[in-house]
């Protein structure tokens, strides 16, 4: 008789750990070592043609206490919250119209919502140049509606670059919203229905909780983008609305200021983790309960 042994356990902890070298190589390489060499960048001190080997905060010291680069700074942020705002409210609704449709709708209008994805972002921008010009489509549509009596003027201005920036991102948010919609069990709209909830009740109360998972990674990537995007924000703000982007390209190409460009990146990058940590924290009650609930 041959004995049947129970087996061992398996997993990823039981694994030899010589299996990560590939991966931690990997994020070393390409991830680790350009970010120390941009951080290393940044506490240099610029030059007109590179810079020294003098050690300094001056750079981050020019950042945080001139008033025109902390505009910058809050100016990216509220574009991009703005933008978080836009695509959510428009997104979950799309979102949500399209998961309440029938299967063979939804199939069609989820790849609608991805074709876009498919295009350059440039093309997207360009569109948007066409529409948004002072005597464009849009500028005819309104004038002949009574609402506008001049040109237009959204180009070259924070509105301009956030309605771009909102279509743009649309279907990062759409498509985390949708697929957490997916998974939700209709019976429980059903059984909200069967105890006498009105339709917006039993959103507020049952579908809405049930997807801050998918409203957290909308917003995410949404914030994520938009804080980083450069073509859209250069195309449609025409170089005049200065965003962190903007400024880390003109100091690195135009100014021949590595260093502080470089500091001006890694200020970018420190300001959206820091405000992601805060959502984060905001968002963490809601979240937990919806995983429990979801559970449940």
């Amino acid at each position: 008789m041959i004995a049947v042994g129970k087996p061992g356990p398996s997993g990823p902890a039981n694994q030899p750990p010589w299996l990560l070298t590939p991966a931690m190589t990997t994020m070393a390489l390409f991830l680790l070592g350009p970010f120390l060499i941009l951080a290393a960048y940044s506490l240099l001190e610029p030059t007109g043609a590179g810079s020294t080997g003098s050690w300094t905060l001056d750079n981050f010291v020019k950042l945080f206490l001139d008033p025109h680069y902390l505009s910058v700074i809050a100016r990216t942020v509220w574009i991009a919250l703005a933008v978080v705002s836009l695509t959510l409210v428009l997104g979950y609704a799309l979102a949500f119209s399209i998961m309440s449709s029938a299967p063979r709708w939804r199939r069609l209008m989820l790849g609608l919502v991805v074709i876009p994805l498919l295009l350059s972002g440039v093309i997207r921008t360009f569109g948007w140049i066409v529409l948004l010009s002072r005597n464009g489509p849009l500028a005819g549509l309104l004038q002949s509606l009574g609402l506008l009596d001049g040109p237009l003027t959204l180009l070259g201005r924070p509105a301009g670059v956030i309605i771009g920036l909102t279509h743009v991102l649309m279907p990062f948010m759409v498509l985390a919203v949708a697929s957490n919609l997916s998974y939700l069990d209709r019976r429980l709209d059903e059984a909200a229905s069967g105890l006498g909830a009105t339709p917006i009740r039993r959103f507020l109360r049952v579908t809405l909780p049930l997807t801050v998972p998918g409203i957290v990674t909308g917003s995410t990537l949404v914030f994520i983008l938009a804080m980083g995007g450069f073509v859209t924000q250069s195309m449609l703000g025409f170089g005049r609305v200065q965003v962190l982007p903007i400024l880390i390209y003109d100091q690195a190409t135009t100014g021949m200021n590595w260093p502080f460009a470089a500091a001006a990146a890694m200020t970018m990058l420190a300001v959206t983790l820091a405000c992601l940590g805060v959502f984060r924290l905001a968002m963490r009650g809601p979240l937990q309960r919806s995983v429990t609930g979801a559970r449940k």
